[in-house]
């Protein structure tokens, strides 16, 4: 059986217009500039993981929802959020689709095709309470500058980051704040930046009083916030880092 396209030109005609041009252009040079900025990132994998949380809690927001980064990061980590759990699974549910979409794509079992853009659709909206929309049906209009905006905020977001953990690295070795220990513990918060004691003792295999006695001097120097309110397994916020990923994000 043969496939025949449709002949051309196109109906209905493509609107390629000097906008058009002028937008893909900006888009092509700003994906450039993201990717040169990610590639000095000494782990990028987390920036990415972090970024799309973000992504996925613009996405929410635009459509009513009521939540933030660190209300999302807080559930993930087992605590009690401030804001309305309801709110922050229909975050989370722009997460899981977009790991679903890409780890579909990633295995080579299914195409980049209509019918995964579906079921990527269904992921997100099932179980979403006050939805009254219809499930995989395509929106009819584009966002070509959106991807321009992202990518120059992302590549902002990245210098940012390079030179917080500069600034930071200097400032533990001027304070003579943990040694070696505490580079990796820094280290650690860019890939995880929502903490307790325990995942310091389980990552570097220390005694509990020294991983306190670590945790403790981060807390003293500004680095990490403690928010669960708890006086046993408490949870520390890596503050400057989630404050550079949540801008824009705030309620």
């Amino acid at each position: 059986m043969t496939f025949i396209p449709n002949p051309l030109p196109p109906y209905p005609p493509i609107k390629y217009d000097d906008q058009l041009q002028f937008l893909l252009s900006e888009a092509d040079r700003a994906l450039a500039r993201l990717d040169g900025v990610s590639s000095v990132l000494p782990n990028p994998d987390p920036f990415i993981a972090m970024y799309t949380k973000k992504e996925a809690l613009l996405s929410s927001q635009i459509e009513g929802t009521q939540a933030s980064l660190e209300g999302v990061l807080t559930f993930e980590a087992g605590l009690k959020p401030k804001e309305d759990i309801h709110e922050i699974k229909k975050v989370i549910n722009y997460e899981k689709a977009l790991n679903y979409g890409i780890n579909r794509l990633r295995k080579n079992d299914f195409p980049m095709s209509l019918s995964l853009v579906k079921e990527i659709h269904y992921i997100l909206l099932k179980g979403a309470r006050g939805t009254s929309r219809k499930l995989v049906v395509f929106r009819r209009s584009q966002n070509l500058q959106g991807v321009a905006e992202i990518s120059l905020e992302a590549a902002s977001s990245a210098k940012e980051i390079i030179g917080l953990k500069d600034t930071l690295s200097k400032e533990l070795l001027r304070k003579k704040i943990g040694g070696a220990k505490a580079i990796k513990l820094l280290d650690m918060l860019f890939e995880r930046p929502l903490v307790s004691v325990s995942d310091v003792v389980l990552k570097f295999k220390i005694s509990r009083q020294a991983a306190t006695q670590l945790v403790n001097k981060f807390s003293e120097a500004g680095i990490l916030n403690e928010v669960s309110g708890k006086k046993r397994y408490r949870k520390y916020l890596f503050v400057d880092y989630i404050k550079i990923i949540a801008r824009g994000t705030e309620i």
